[in-house]
């Protein structure tokens, strides 16, 4: 496994997607001015079911994204015109939460419906390297069928992933935050009893990470040399209810990736 590359330092590109049609928005990051230039729509399909994990890849120039629902990977090419090449899909499991670099650019790590895969789009062959434990994931043993669904990789190679409950299932805080060292495929589990984990990123001194249905996104104090948090420094970052606290509508709205 491998830590995603720094990005470009001035024009940096964003993109985004849809839920249910797959519209993938591009925004050109402005960083002196701080702002954002919507470009998109960008790319457009009628096909998906459930877009997310839009994952830009330079080693190659390209951009790749799954379909949750489908448990497809797709990917297709940048051009110099800012054009791209034919979509290539590629149906990889029942579900198929997220998608992480590795040091080979053919090569993805997957957030799978059972545990940790990876895809090789060399070979169109999924191979799954870690499963999630039976006693918090199978049905047979759990009680309720569970999924992968957000996640990222950190600066020392490391995948995190989270799961929740199926699509079938009731959504109730039964979900994990795990982390999968990328040497060992050791599991460690960081967060327990979460509805929808959701967003997790770094930047400064901190690990940034969303849980959904609280309506909030966390951060904890992060150690790069260990890759691991501190749990006793926990604060709320952002409150979506609060920020909102006289627009009652929108206290619902939920922080996802």
């Amino acid at each position: 496994m491998a830590a995603k590359p720094e990005c470009p330092t001035k024009y940096d590109r964003l993109y985004d997607g849809f839920d249910g049609l797959c519209i993938l928005w591009r925004f050109d990051v402005v960083h002196d001015e701080l702002q954002l230039k919507q470009v998109g729509p960008y790319i457009e399909y009628h096909d998906s079911r459930l877009t997310e994990g839009i994952t830009y890849n330079p080693a190659n120039n390209s951009l790749l994204w799954v379909d949750i629902i489908k448990g497809e990977i797709n990917r297709v090419f940048l051009k110099d015109d800012l054009s791209y090449s034919e979509r290539e899909s590629h149906k990889v499991d029942a579900s198929l939460g997220v998608i992480g670099l590795t040091s080979d650019p053919d090569i993805y790590i997957c957030g799978a419906s059972s545990g940790v895969g990876q895809f090789n789009f060399s070979t169109k062959e999924f191979k799954l390297i870690a499963k999630y434990p039976a006693e918090f994931h199978d049905k047979e043993k759990f009680g309720k069928t569970m999924r992968s669904n957000d996640g990222a990789i950190d600066s020392n190679g490391d995948f995190w992933v989270g799961t929740m409950a199926n699509f079938d299932e009731e959504v109730t805080p039964v979900g994990r935050l795990y982390k999968y060292d990328s040497k060992t495929l050791k599991e460690e589990v960081i967060i327990k009893d979460v509805a929808i984990s959701n967003g997790i990123n770094w930047f400064g001194d901190y690990m940034y990470w969303t849980s959904s249905l609280e309506y909030r996104i966390y951060r904890f104090k992060y150690d790069y040399k260990s890759g691991s948090i501190d749990p006793s420094t926990k604060e709320v970052f952002v409150d979506i209810p609060k920020i909102f606290h006289d627009r009652p509508q929108y206290h619902k709205g939920e922080p996802d990736g």
